[in-house]
C-alpha cells in the first residue's frame, strides 16, 4: 500500500516495536512511493544497524522524502 500511495504525504510508524526487517519492509516500498515526503520511524530500539541497507537505498532512489526521523532506533 505504501509504494502505491499517492496521497500521503507524512507517514509515522512509531514505538510499535517494529524490528529492523519491518523497518527494511517499509524502506523497500518506500522506493517506489512519490508522495510522502516525511517518513517517521522514531523509537525502534530493535531496529539496529540491520535496517541501514535498506534505509540507504531508498534514500538513494526516492527523490521525495526530505525528513527521515530515526531518533532512538539503536543505530551506532
Amino acid at each position: 500500500a505504501i509504494a502505491v500511495n499517492q496521497t500521503l504525504k507524512v507517514f509515522r510508524y512509531c514505538n510499535n516495536g517494529a524490528t529492523a526487517d519491518g523497518i527494511s519492509a517499509i524502506a523497500n516500498a518506500m522506493v517506489f512511493n512519490h508522495s510522502i515526503t516525511q517518513l517517521d520511524l522514531m523509537l525502534h530500539p530493535n531496529m539496529g544497524d540491520n535496517a541501514a541497507p535498506a534505509l540507504a537505498t531508498m534514500l538513494t532512489v526516492n527523490e521525495t522524502v526530505t525528513e527521515l526521523n530515526l531518533y532512538e532506533c539503536g543505530l551506532s
